[in-house]
């Protein structure tokens, strides 16, 4: 009789186990929990099915025991198995080990090959003359390696509840960003910003405007503010900044009461890469691609990653994965329809996100389908500068709009590597040729807000930081630019906002 019991409780258990492996499945989870962009995961499917897998074998495995010597049978079999997924264990640790190495084998490759680009801190850690003559030959005094230290980490950006992100207020040695997230200099700072925010010239544009890698009175605004004491300037750059979001900073500022005197926009560098960061339409392409997803994947969902995810093998096999070629996006089928209800933008946000995130990696189609770029940067430019004319109108303020220097095509940028094989790189190539086009607009007559500072550098050997950002030097030679453009413009006697 009491081994009868047994044999019942061994049964019971076993049918445990057994019912778990068949209940607790993905769609049962995305019912009960409304899991379903979790669900969605290729990763999380694995592991469900493997413990659906596992959890019946293991039923299996105790009703089996019940005529084989119960608990004996059941500890041996345990010992065979915990050997072998022991054995698993140490192959998948030494893969993850071996692709760490290969990762660092490669990524050394790609630093000196295919990248052509040198690192502020790799330079800093392999060639400090070479930094500090970067630095200090733009300016008149000497950059300690401390300094220069922390003047090649520039403070990160932060969430915005409207604007997506924005810079991180901070107080420190050489980045100071406060009121209104302006960056300060000495003549704009704490102590008298909300003084001097209205009536002021408002500077916008992205990391070049903000100041990346150089100090608060080191960047435009700064000498705009030394060169031109009639008038205050005032650093809104944020980076990684485009266009649109500029705008639409712009428009928050209008719509809390401030007023500005006139209006200053220094682009280009960031609105073409936004060109071909999505195929969504000019007037709908996102910042960091992060916010238009947010509601559908319950905030953040795309970004995070589990545990698993983050694991070398994982992530090795997550980049080496083939995708069908219907299933990247393309310039050549137009824009993408967001507002179609059978758009992929909305049936599985997380797989569209995962679709663009990547779009700009391929270069050869970028090269392939270039005119349908060069029509989107028209498109884009000329819709903002037709929105900017009627708001400057409303508000009463000019408005400029300067095509800025592009480092990254400057064959004269101190951290390029190889500058033959640059020159014929698919990214040369893709900026370049849509840079032509801007300028090309710009002399037509096409954008009669905009003026092409581009060949500013041309004069300046050593005027980077950084494989796209400008030293001081260069900073104030685009200050002296741009304020010969607009004094010109000022004494001009057209009493509208065009000239």
């Amino acid at each position: 009789m009491k081994d009868d019991s047994k044999k019942k409780l061994i049964i019971v258990i076993g049918l445990l186990f057994i019912f778990a492996g068949i209940f607790f499945n993905e769609w049962v989870l995305a019912t009960l929990f409304a899991a379903d962009s979790v669900i969605e995961s290729r990763l999380n499917k694995i592991i469900i099915w493997g413990f659906d897998i596992i959890s019946v074998f293991i039923g299996v495995l105790i009703l089996r025991s019940r005529n084989k010597g119960g608990i004996e049978y059941i500890r041996s079999k345990y010992i065979t198995l915990s050997l072998i997924g022991f054995n698993i264990l140490i192959i998948f640790c030494m893969l993850n080990i071996f692709i760490i190495v290969f990762d660092k084998v490669i990524s050394k490759i790609d630093t000196s090959i295919v990248s052509g680009w040198y690192s502020p801190l790799e330079k800093y850690c392999s060639d400090k003359n070479f930094i500090r003559n970067v630095y200090n030959r733009a300016v008149n005094k000497s950059y300690s390696d401390e300094d220069i230290s922390q003047l090649i980490k520039s403070p990160g950006v932060t969430c915005h509840p409207t604007l997506e992100f924005m810079e991180i207020p901070i107080t420190s040695k050489f980045y100071n960003v406060g009121f209104e997230n302006m960056r300060y200099t000495k003549y704009v700072n704490a102590d008298n910003a909300k003084d001097k925010i209205n009536g002021a010239i408002w500077v916008f544009g992205g990391s070049t405007t903000f100041g990346h890698g150089i100090s608060d009175n080191e960047t435009i605004p700064y000498y705009l503010n030394k060169i031109d004491s009639s008038s205050v300037y005032i650093n809104f750059g944020v980076q990684a900044y485009h266009q649109n979001l500029e705008i639409e900073k712009l428009l928050l500022l209008l719509k809390k009461g401030y007023r500005p005197k006139s209006v200053i926009f220094i682009d280009g560098l960031n609105d073409i890469s936004a060109m071909k960061a999505t195929n969504f339409s000019p007037a709908e392409t996102p910042m960091r691609c992060y916010s238009s997803y947010g509601y559908l994947i319950n905030i953040g969902t795309v970004s995070k990653k589990s545990f698993l995810h983050s694991l070398p093998l994982f992530d090795f096999l997550q980049k080496t994965s083939k995708r069908k070629p219907r299933d990247i996006p393309s310039m050549s089928n137009g824009y993408d329809n967001i507002y179609n209800p059978l758009s992929l933008y909305h049936e599985d946000p997380v797989s569209h996100y995962n679709l663009i995130s990547s779009y700009e990696e391929t270069n050869e189609q970028l090269l392939e389908n270039i005119d349908l770029y060069k029509d989107k940067i028209v498109e884009y430019y000329q819709m903002n500068n037709n929105f900017l004319e009627n708001v400057a109108k409303s508000y009463n303020f000019d408005f400029f709009v300067f095509f800025q220097p592009l480092g990254n095509i400057s064959l004269k940028n101190p951290f390029l590597k190889d500058r033959t094989r640059h020159a014929t790189s698919p990214h040369c190539k893709y900026y370049k040729s849509m840079s032509l086009k801007v300028i090309d607009i710009i002399n037509n007559g096409q954008l009669l807000n905009f003026y092409n500072i581009s060949d500013v550098d041309t004069k300046c050997l050593d005027c980077y930081v950084d494989g796209t950002h400008y030293n001081s030097k260069l900073c104030k030679i685009i200050a002296n630019r741009i304020l010969s453009i607009t004094k010109d413009y000022a004494q001009d006697s057209t009493p509208t906002i065009l000239k």
